[in-house]
């Protein structure tokens, strides 16, 4: 009979009980390995998804960091002059401009800080100037004053202005706006100008403040629309393909105006080949827009001599100057005060902010206007 010994008997125990230690630790190992296998696969547990996939999050934020936020800020002005589109204060933002009758021969005073020039022929071959003021607080002299005629009045009332003038020189009678609550006539209302060389007739900032007070004119502006609209701050200047940088405007055989374009992006104005300047400040005179407006007109003769009447209460065709190039346009105008510019589309005209000139040319002499 074969009796294991006590020996052997542990041995086998030992063994036993080592191969079953081997079998777990063998099994635990394979079962970790899963586990790793698996987070690294696409379609892990949602745990495992919400790690990987902070990386790619914190990558967008840099690329959102990396990106420029910073655009050019536009400066839109809080108040503007409603003739130029330029920044004014509170205070002239809410003023109506003050039209002056002015000579356009000779000495011309304060005439370089006009929102707008006017330009219109008469029957003796020279022109006359309607210039529009709405700051005009530092205008020690302003003139020489003329005499206006309803077809020249009815530009001021296009643009909701007040009239000033030294007198009226009209010997026909034809339709045009009515003005009348809106002329300061020195003929009428002695005390606010004063004469040199016995013909010329002047006034300055305080006496044509006073004036208007003492006579109870309105300087609050409407809300009436003007002819024109302005380009949005922030935009590219206006241009076309077609250069214009020098203009010629022969309004008869003895009264021609012309401008050059100048690297301040502005026309000079030149008066029968000499420049305009400003005799109060000494300045040239210079536009940022320049338009031309074609106009019929007759010439009437009466016992008292002829007159020359413009057609500005009808339609037409012209032309716009600005940023050294031209466009086509067309004008209308009406009795009631109304005037509108249009583009070649007859879309309304937008212009580029700052002063403007307006010439007023006798249909009649189209080719006596030129540029290149």
């Amino acid at each position: 009979m074969n009796i294991l010994k006590p020996n052997g008997r542990i041995r086998l125990i030992a063994f036993f009980l080592v191969a079953v230690m081997l079998v777990c630790i063998f099994g635990f190992t394979v079962d970790g390995w899963s586990v790793k296998d698996d987070t690294a696969k696409p379609g892990a547990d949602s745990g495992n998804n919400h790690q990987s996939s902070l990386p790619s999050q914190d990558n967008t934020a840099d690329e959102e960091n990396d990106t420029p936020t910073d655009t050019p800020e536009i400066y839109i002005p809080k108040y503007t002059s409603y003739i130029t589109g330029l920044e004014v204060s509170e205070n002239v933002s809410k003023r109506r401009a003050t039209a002056v009758v002015m000579s356009a021969e000779g000495a011309s005073y304060a005439i370089s800080k006009a929102d707008l020039l006017a330009e219109f022929p008469i029957e003796d071959g020279s022109t006359r100037y309607l210039a529009f003021f709405t700051d005009f607080d530092s205008l020690g002299k302003i003139g020489p004053v003329l005499p206006t005629r309803s077809y020249v009045s009815n530009i001021a009332c296009f643009f909701d202005s007040l009239i000033l003038s030294h007198g009226i020189d009209d010997s026909v009678f034809y339709n045009a706006c009515d003005h009348s609550s809106l002329h300061f006539d020195l003929t009428k209302h002695s005390g606010y100008h004063y004469s040199e060389f016995t013909q010329y007739q002047y006034t300055n900032n305080d006496l044509l403040k006073a004036g208007i007070k003492n006579i109870g004119l309105s300087t609050i502006k409407t809300d009436k629309e003007i002819p024109y609209l302005f380009n949005e701050f922030g935009k590219d200047a206006i241009s076309s393909e077609t250069v214009a940088k020098s203009i010629s405007i022969s309004y008869s055989d003895i009264a021609c105006t012309e401008f050059v374009y100048s690297e301040s992006s502005k026309y000079t104005m030149l008066k029968n080949g000499e420049e305009k300047k400003d005799m109060l400040s000494g300045e040239n005179v210079s536009f940022t827009n320049c338009l031309v407006l074609f106009s019929d007109s007759i010439t009437y003769e009466s016992a008292s001599g002829s007159q020359m009447v413009m057609s500005t209460t009808t339609s037409g065709t012209g032309y716009y100057f600005t940023n050294g190039s031209v466009f086509n346009i067309s004008w209308s105008a009406d009795t009631d005060g109304n005037m509108t510019l249009f583009d070649k589309n007859g879309s309304k005209l937008v212009v580029n902010r700052g002063n403007t000139y307006i010439g007023y040319v006798k249909s009649t002499r189209i080719q006596n206007v030129s540029f290149k």
